[in-house]
């Protein structure tokens, strides 16, 4: 196919990939040349390969660094420049600020920002301050402002970060949907056995999931001492998978009952995580700040009950009361509370976990969401 048309998608790091998982070779396959500018990374290299997409490294970082970050904003505008792409599309934090800036200073008429989630949500002070400014200047940037879910569109809009008046949701929101065929407790079962053989997992014990990056806004503490708490009275064993951040780290308290709890698996990053889902009874994802939380809904298309903080972004993500229950963050007492009823009402669990490939394939259809991506992008030309 010629590719007449040509896109610039713009993400922070290599693990984000799974944003993008399958959607460059969708618009591929329809006409599209797309490039990805992202810090370099295992994921995002496999991805650009496998996909069809040239891929170019640019060292975006979460911390702000004037003159690294000036001297990444004049490769951007080198790259739009002599690349010409019609249409720009740049995730935040730092790539949908960079990004958006060098569009925009070069009048380029298809700027898209995407908003991921706000960072400034659990920061305090000047920081917060400086922040804030940073995703309201990519808002501003922006020719229109792509909202990945309609709670966090509201939050945004309230809290005076992004104009109303240009911001949309896509269907129902999501990054990327939920491919049902590959997140289904159909498939993978091999593969999990042999990964609970190798983790040498106890087969009897309730099994308590958690995926994503493992830091402090992912509400790790909340999550080890529910933990705890229930391991007091019942057979239960967590699995945790995800990059241990290093800029937004978890306590050396909480990192040492990682590492030496016995009833405790980590994983660390995987680059595939359908086969872990088939290993959890349950997925606890109790974060302080969320743009949507992709992984809520991998679990329940894998048939898996979630337990998840009623936060912006989360909230539309999660059934409450059908497949998993939204709890106000920063408690734990709560997680707990809910860890026991799953494992104390066993009918109802296996009940959760069908309402959720129910809801999220009715809700979050992957090749419906790239299909309106597709019209957009094609409106736009």
């Amino acid at each position: 196919m010629n590719n007449s048309k040509k896109i610039l998608l713009a993400v922070s790091n290599s693990f984000c990939a799974h944003f993008l998982k399958g959607q460059v070779q969708f618009l591929v396959q329809n006409g599209f040349q797309v490039v990805i500018v992202s810090a370099p990374g295992e994921e995002i290299a496999l991805l650009a390969k496998e996909e069809g997409a040239k891929l170019i490294p640019i060292a975006f970082s979460k911390k702000i660094a004037l003159i690294s970050d000036l001297k990444i904003l004049v490769q951007l505008i080198k790259i739009i420049k002599k690349g010409k792409p019609d249409i720009i599309n740049a995730g935040n934090p730092k790539s949908g600020f960079l990004t958006m800036m060098a569009a925009w200073l070069l009048r380029h008429p298809n700027r898209i920002f995407t908003l991921h989630g706000l960072l400034s949500d659990t920061k305090t002070g000047i920081k917060r301050w400086l922040i804030s400014s940073i995703e309201k200047l990519s808002d501003t940037f922006a020719h229109t402002t792509i909202v990945v879910s309609k709670s966090l569109q509201q939050h945004a809009i309230k809290r005076n970060i992004i104009n109303e008046k240009k911001s949309i949701v896509l269907l129902n929101g999501s990054a990327n949907g939920i491919d049902i065929e590959t997140f289904s407790n159909q498939k993978y079962k091999q593969e999990a056995i042999q990964i609970a053989e190798k983790l040498k997992l106890h087969q009897h014990k309730f099994t308590i999931g958690y995926v994503g990056r493992v830091s402090n806004d992912k509400g790790i503490s909340h999550l080890l001492s529910a933990f705890l708490e229930v391991q007091k009275k019942h057979q239960v064993q967590l699995i945790i998978i995800g990059p241990l951040e290093t800029e937004d780290k978890i306590a050396k308290h909480d990192e040492a009952i990682i590492y030496n709890n016995p009833d405790i698996f980590y994983i660390g990053k995987v680059l595939f995580s359908a086969p872990y889902y088939h290993l959890f009874d349950v997925l606890v994802l109790p974060s302080f700040r969320e743009g949507f939380g992709n992984v809520l809904i991998e679990a329940a298309a894998m048939e898996v009950p979630v337990i998840a903080s009623n936060i912006a972004g989360i909230q539309d993500a999660v059934s409450n009361q059908n497949n998993g229950f939204l709890i106000p963050p920063h408690k734990t007492n709560a997680i707990i509370e809910k860890l026991e009823f799953f494992i104390n009402h066993p009918n109802e669990k296996n009940e959760f976990g069908k309402n959720g490939r129910q809801f999220v394939t009715k809700t979050f259809s992957q090749q419906h969401l790239w299909n309106e991506y597709l019209r957009f992008y094609n409106s736009l030309l």
